[in-house]
């Protein structure tokens, strides 16, 4: 064909990953999507090293006019926050195992107060860190949650794409 009429790298490459993937899951569609899901699951650690930096961004963008707070000292915070996150996170998954293995819904709702906990600790620990009034950190909180969600929405995007084109 003349090359007006071929198509582009980026077509190119994504029927041949269609062709690959159909050649391997033999069309189908759920062992692919059960493999892709694996592969986003294990890609989550990631993901989450990735947005580090970006959320301390987000803190640094919020209290700019804070100039006692470098950029150092928003990555700390933010560290210190995905750790403590990462704690309650597993706890609230071993109350849901727990909550599987005995069928008793006490540890589902124990597991639903330590998700709620989580929030509880972030606006807490943004109002003890920062040393500002109510009203500020709770617009501040509520703005940082919708920038967090959204940048979370992105990367889970990128990651979930990056990890079907791996397959």
């Amino acid at each position: 064909m003349p090359e007006s009429k071929r198509d582009g790298w980026l077509n190119r490459t994504m029927s041949r990953k269609v062709i690959n993937i159909n050649d391997k899951y033999r069309y189908n569609g759920r062992a692919f999507w059960k493999n892709a899901n694996e592969k986003f699951m294990h890609s989550i650690p990631q993901m989450m090293f990735v947005s580090l930096p970006l959320v301390a961004l987000i803190l640094q963008l919020l209290y700019v006019r804070r100039k006692q707070f470098y950029y150092v000292n928003h990555v700390i915070f933010t560290v210190n926050l995905y750790i403590a996150v990462y704690i309650l996170f597993l706890f609230s998954y071993g109350l849901s195992g727990i909550s599987e293995w005995t069928g008793l819904v006490f540890f589902d709702l124990l597991s639903a107060v330590v998700s709620l906990v989580m929030f509880f600790y972030l606006y807490k620990s943004m109002r003890n860190f920062y040393q500002q009034r109510r009203g500020k950190t709770i617009f501040k909180f509520f703005l940082f949650l919708f920038l967090f969600f959204i940048l979370m929405a992105l990367l889970m995007v990128i990651y979930f794409f990056t990890s079907a084109l791996q397959i």
